[in-house]
């Protein structure tokens, strides 16, 4: 890895019917007992089914991510309210 690059992505697929938060964490708990991986930085994102995946994991581990981007999530936006409350009174008390 060139010095200059200060940052790792990792691209889980979905293999199943919904995201699993705890394979999602087994990956990236995986990822950082083999890099040098910065707690405080670990953010999430995912496009359609990955923006739906990154509030079902961010809903289960509300205090692992720094940041959350879900970018177009499939399914009605107002599906996922709950987890955005959920997630937002995480981070905001």
């Amino acid at each position: 890895m060139p010095e200059d690059d200060k940052y790792i992505i990792v691209r889980p697929s979905k293999l199943e019917l919904d995201w699993d938060p705890k394979k999602v964490l087994d990956v990236i708990e995986d990822v950082k007992s083999n890099l040098n991986v910065d707690d405080d930085r670990v953010y999430l994102t995912g496009y359609s089914m990955g923006g739906r995946g990154t509030f079902i994991v961010a809903a289960a581990l509300p205090d692992y991510f720094a940041a959350i981007m879900p970018l177009q999530p499939h399914h009605e936006p107002y599906s996922y309210l709950t987890l955005a409350e959920d997630f937002r009174t995480c981070l905001f008390g």
